[in-house]
């Protein structure tokens, strides 16, 4: 498990605003996304969408008390088809994108690319998959939105009925990739609450002030890595009661691994493992992680 050792270390930073009742992440990703993001050759707006997906896959699953796996899926009929993301209750993320080469994502960096020009039509889902004892939770909803940030809002408000504001920037410089996000969360009122009208209308009034305070954020400040987001957040609400949290670690780090596919390729039939022989030699190729698995015949001998 990675530790913090500096004020750029990669992990989510949990807050609560008191005077707002709103509660926040901030997440930075420095060498998360440089490991990720270097596995594959992605074009830019490839690159920078999967940048912040991870962005925001962490800071959505940090807000949920699960044990296991933390998926956001995007599906689309565009020049990207797949954008896979997903972090585990630990803190490990993986991300991959599957994209049609040549297409219009051979952008220069400066240029804008829409989610419509991205994906075209399609779906965003979530998925808590909490392994074979827990329950699996999924949430599917239609495409909408100019920015992935934008799409996760418009999720929220159809879904959960929740309201949510996600600031994010992402930047490389050279070939290393940084980025930080904000979110910010309104807590549901009480059942009594809910009910009462001035309370309803307390609650809007003191979510649209942290909204007014996170408007004020600029670019430049969130991809300032000299300014830690410990004190980022003090800049920001300087009057609204700010309560920090014990930071939590975050890395890269695919779940594949050669015992995993050994094991698997082991619970095929012995007339297909020989199908699958290459001069000898059996590989197996994970594609989220680009790495290769290789394995002579004696190594899946079920004798």
């Amino acid at each position: 498990m990675a530790i913090f050792t500096t004020k750029n270390s990669d992990g989510i930073l949990p807050f609560y605003l008191e005077k707002s009742d709103v509660r926040g992440r901030v997440i930075e990703l420095k060498q998360t996304l440089d490991e990720i993001l270097s596995r594959h050759q992605y074009p830019h707006p490839v690159a920078q969408l999967l940048a912040e997906g991870l962005l925001i896959t962490a800071a959505l699953s940090s807000s949920l008390k699960y044990r296991g796996v933390f998926t956001l899926q995007i599906k689309g009929s565009g020049p990207v088809k797949l954008l896979l993301i997903d972090c585990t209750a630990e803190g490990h993320m993986r991300g991959y994108a599957q994209f049609t080469p040549n297409s219009i994502l051979e952008t220069p960096d400066q240029q804008f690319l829409s989610i419509p020009q991205i994906f075209g039509s399609g779906y965003l889902a979530f998925t808590v998959d909490q392994g074979e004892d827990g329950k699996r939770y999924q949430g599917i909803v239609e495409l909408i939105g100019l920015t992935l940030s934008a799409c996760i809002e418009e999720y929220f408000r159809q879904s959960e009925q929740l309201q949510q504001s996600i600031f994010l920037a992402v930047e490389r410089i050279k070939n290393s990739w940084y980025g930080r996000l904000v979110l910010l969360q309104q807590i549901p009122l009480s059942p009594n609450a809910s009910t009462n009208t001035v309370q309803q209308a307390n609650a809007t009034e003191r979510w649209h002030e942290a909204m007014l305070y996170l408007s004020t954020l600029k670019r430049n400040e969130i991809l300032n890595q000299q300014l830690p987001s410990e004190q980022l957040l003090k800049l920001l609400f300087t009057d609204q009661s700010l309560h920090l949290e014990a930071q939590r670690p975050l890395i890269a780090q695919c779940r594949c691994s050669s015992q995993k596919v050994q094991h698997m390729l082991l619970s095929f039939p012995e007339d297909e493992i020989k199908l699958m022989q290459i001069n000898g030699m059996i590989h197996v190729h994970c594609e989220i992680c680009n790495q290769q698995y290789s394995f002579k015949e004696q190594d899946l001998s079920k004798q």
